[in-house]
């Protein structure tokens, strides 16, 4: 979709920026007050696993532009709803920004221009709930289930489709069509476009799958519309790899959908 009046996006703008890129906060916001004659809000997000923006306050704004690597523009999209996001990266020499992928120079240049068209490109999400209880968060990329200590296994029953299986392994990420190119791929599993079809789907891959005598797993990566998982010891769930850590127990019952078309990113 392409979106032509600028002055509706950027009528209360808010501008998240990770600790250290104050400056270029600012001359943003200054920029913005004089094109489009708006006030933006600006804070600053100090830790890895600070919240910034829950769904009530995000709904306030009619753009977030975060500025900071991916973690940033992660860890604030976890609570974004149906506000427009911009992810600007102020270091592209030295940070990937593989969704950050405008540095904050060449948003500046882009604001100075007259006619600019810019593009929402919309992005999958993943809706966790556990025990019927929906998680508040939604994650970009994967959701990660797995032991709290990366060296050791955990039991659990798969169910994917109409398939299921019970598994030793150190844990089993779920990702987004976009996620299968970042910690998913890493781990094994097979990266796909973010196409109308793929976007429609959930793909996991089992980290470190045990073989024994009594354990001989074949859902070991594949896809699909909902994935269940039944922790059958404690184990942790987390988003994205930056969240707080969701704690589960024995036979908590934690289902994951997709969510298509869920997240609204301005690109030009």
């Amino acid at each position: 979709m392409i979106m032509t009046n600028l002055k509706t996006i950027f009528r209360r703008p808010l501008i998240i920026y990770l600790e250290g890129y104050k400056r270029e906060a600012s001359e943003i916001k200054r920029l913005i007050k004089s094109i489009y004659n708006c006030d933006s809000k600006i804070i600053s997000r100090k830790r890895r696993k600070q919240i910034l923006c829950n769904r009530r306050i995000c709904k306030r704004y009619s753009l977030i532009i975060t500025i900071g690597g991916d973690g940033t523009f992660l860890r604030t999209a976890h609570f974004v709803k149906e506000t427009i996001i911009l992810g600007l990266n102020p270091k592209p020499l030295e940070k990937e920004g593989f969704l950050t992928t405008t540095s904050t120079e060449e948003f500046k240049q882009l604001l100075r221009m007259k006619n600019q068209n810019f593009s929402v490109v919309r992005l999958p999400r993943i809706k966790v709930r556990i025990n019927n209880k929906e998680l508040e968060e939604k994650a970009v990329n994967e959701v990660f289930i797995g032991s709290k200590k990366s060296y050791k296994t955990i039991r659990y029953e798969l169910i994917v489709g109409n398939k299921s299986e019970e598994q030793l392994s150190s844990g089993i990420i779920v990702a987004t069509a976009q996620g299968t190119k970042a910690w998913f791929r890493s781990a094994g599993g097979l990266p796909v476009k973010n196409t109308t079809e793929n976007n429609k789907k959930l793909y996991f891959v089992i980290r470190e799958p045990y073989f024994g005598r009594v354990h001989s797993p074949k859902l070991l990566m594949g896809s699909s519309k909902r994935i269940v998982i039944k922790p059958k010891q404690n184990s942790i769930l987390v988003f994205d790899s930056l969240s707080e850590e969701h704690s589960l127990k024995k036979d908590d019952f934690v289902v994951l959908d997709i969510l298509e078309n869920d997240l609204r990113v301005l690109n030009f």
